[in-house]
């Protein structure tokens, strides 16, 4: 099924930052159709989107305000991207976004767009069985062995990420006892070269693999940093979850920091990492009254229905005319 609309009407994904959200765009795609306009460095994205038959064009997104001065075009730009600012001041403008740290996009969008639900657009793909890689596939490309458990370390990008080799040594040395999987965020291959050169020594990683439900599906027990994927690791699957403890975390959730609700490993103690995950799969439930207490606050109920609902959100709000196609 998908929406149809006039053919005057044009749909404008402005995905600057590669893979970071893609997703989010990519289950609107599928109601909406529409171009995927890419910037010309995330050449990645861009074999990606063409191995897969989407309909993309190179263009710096800058140059996107040009056609924001018809009416008729609707952007939709993950939170965040560059571009926010040039194509924000526009009509027909609606955001993607994910994440306990980026509620404010959705009260932002509730206060300018009159939108009275969020809309957590990177599970609903996986959820409907549209996602290009199935769990099995990741199984095979990481090697899973079906008599171990298995680790997922997906550290977050930026300020608040952990990856750094000191952790990997650690994942070095337990890793013929356990399957290690290691999901680094889309931005890691930009911002932490030299981590993820180190990392490919030693285990394999696919920035094309960019959905995370299918690791967290596979996982046993989740180590990384506070981010959209530590929630869908509870909500989803009911995964016990190791954060690594920062300095910068106070401002960003002091409740994440709570050992009630999560485990916690200092960056300055990394020694432990290997028994706070030991002990995180002896006793995976422990925690699982808090955590699900915590993180069921922060999504509405999630059935993959999110692109669709989104979708007819903004072409109601848009004012445009359309009809739903079987």
């Amino acid at each position: 099924m998908h929406f149809i609309i006039p053919k005057d009407i044009k749909i404008i994904y402005a995905v600057s930052n590669g893979f970071q959200l893609l997703e989010h765009c990519l289950a609107l795609y599928e109601w909406l159709g529409g171009e995927f306009h890419i910037s010309p460095d995330k050449t990645e994205t861009l074999s990606w989107l063409e191995k897969y038959k989407y309909n993309v064009k190179v263009t710096h997104i800058d140059n996107l305000a040009k056609l924001g001065n018809d009416p008729k075009n609707i952007f939709i730009i993950p939170s965040g991207s560059h571009g926010y600012n040039t194509l924000s001041k526009f009509k027909n403008v609606y955001y993607t976004t994910h994440g306990v740290s980026e509620k404010n996009f959705y009260l932002k969008q509730k206060e300018e767009k009159g939108s009275n639900q969020q809309f957590p657009l990177q599970f609903s793909r996986y959820l409907r069985g549209t996602y290009e890689y199935s769990k099995e596939y990741h199984e095979k490309f990481f090697g899973i062995d079906e008599t171990k458990q298995t680790i997922l370390y997906a550290p977050t990008q930026g300020t608040f990420s952990s990856i750094s080799n000191s952790i990997i040594d650690v994942l070095r040395e337990i890793k013929t006892d356990y399957n290690i999987i290691i999901k680094p965020h889309a931005l890691c291959w930009e911002l932490n070269k030299s981590e993820i050169n180190y990392i490919t020594k030693y285990f394999p990683i696919n920035i094309e693999l960019h959905n995370i439900m299918p690791f967290l599906e596979i996982m046993d027990v989740y180590v990384g940093d506070v981010s959209a994927a530590t929630s869908a690791a509870t909500y989803f699957y009911e995964k016990p979850i190791i954060l690594i403890k920062d300095n910068a975390y106070k401002n960003k959730s002091e409740v994440l920091m709570d050992e009630r609700v999560v485990s916690l490993v200092t960056k300055n103690n990394y020694n432990r990492l290997s028994k706070v995950i030991k002990d995180s799969l002896k006793s995976p439930m422990e925690k699982k009254d808090e955590r699900q207490k915590y993180f069921k606050t922060w999504y509405p109920t999630i059935d993959g229905t999110e692109g669709f609902r989104y979708a007819e959100f903004i072409l109601q709000n848009s004012e445009v005319d359309y009809k739903l196609e079987s």
